[in-house]
């Protein structure tokens, strides 16, 4: 069985047009852990987690249900990743479980078909979006350090750091505000961390750091961002305004497309005419 070596790789062998029978699946395994009854492709597999934004949320479920009956429900949406239904200590499953899909599009579609379906023909589950989140605030950071400080020193106590983000002062560009967020590859890794961290376990640089879940990212619907125009612009110096600013990005992307340039402090939203340039200049600008 060999191992599917990127994410790229394994949704180009999908096949997205037809369901994927997931019970059958040798490479796919049930287990029991931590008041968890998981359905999940194998380790050995190498089938690469799917990113953010996937997983649903299902509850109000009957709680002698499980993944053999919701398989085939929420796999007509498209192919599932995994299935976690959480557990009582009787077995049963505790009225609610999570199901994560390949496709960010698949998750928002099964929201919008099964949440209040009738299963079993008698009860109304509800379905949404689980929120999946993975980044953590840190406070009382010395204004001084880089974010590649920060991460070198966080890296020795937790695993999973994907990135610091970290703001500067708008007058002094050479300080940070005294607080980042980290990111983690999942909720998880997050979670051990905000353990880790907690107040008094750590001390870095002479100060006790301050450690709490950031607010959650919004998960958008694809298509709604497929009409979105506009781009949002950050750690702008804040002596420039919005006459220069606007001069500036006529200087990178042309002015044909830009409709408005509207600059507030450190950031700024500017309006493109259609979806293609603004996502132009967005890959232009990074």
């Amino acid at each position: 069985m060999h191992s599917i070596g990127s994410w790229e790789d394994f949704q180009k062998s999908l096949n997205l047009e037809q369901p994927r029978d997931v019970l059958r699946d040798t490479r796919y395994q049930v287990i029991q852990s931590n008041g968890q009854r998981i359905y999940s492709p194998s380790s050995s597999t190498g089938i690469p987690a799917p990113p953010k934004g996937t997983e649903i949320f299902i509850g109000n479920l009957p709680h002698d249900l499980f993944e053999d009956e919701l398989i085939p429900i929420f796999s007509r949406r498209g192919p599932i990743y995994n299935v976690r239904i959480m557990l009582d200590f009787f077995g049963r499953n505790r009225g609610y479980a999570f199901i994560s899909y390949f496709r960010v599009e698949d998750a928002h579609a099964a929201v919008v078909d099964f949440n209040n379906y009738k299963i079993r023909n008698r009860t109304r589950i509800a379905v949404c979006i689980s929120v999946d989140n993975r980044r953590l605030f840190i406070g009382n950071i010395p204004k001084d350090r880089t974010s590649e400080e920060i991460k070198f020193v966080l890296q020795k106590y937790v695993e999973g750091i994907v990135a610091v983000i970290l703001y500067n002062e708008p007058l002094y560009p050479r300080l940070n505000r005294g607080f980042v967020f980290v990111e983690f590859q999942n909720h998880r890794l997050a979670a051990i961390a905000r353990r880790h961290l907690a107040p008094g376990n750590l001390v870095i640089w002479g100060q006790a750091i301050f450690v709490d879940w950031a607010e959650p990212l919004p998960i958008v619907n694809p298509q709604i961002l497929k009409n979105v125009t506009k781009l949002y612009l950050s750690n702008i110096p804040i002596v420039i305004t919005s006459s220069q600013l606007k001069n500036i990005l006529y200087d990178l992307l042309g002015t044909d497309h830009i409709l408005k340039v509207h600059k507030i402090d450190d950031y700024a939203f500017v309006h493109f005419t259609i979806r293609k340039q603004a996502e132009e200049a967005f890959q232009r600008l990074r």
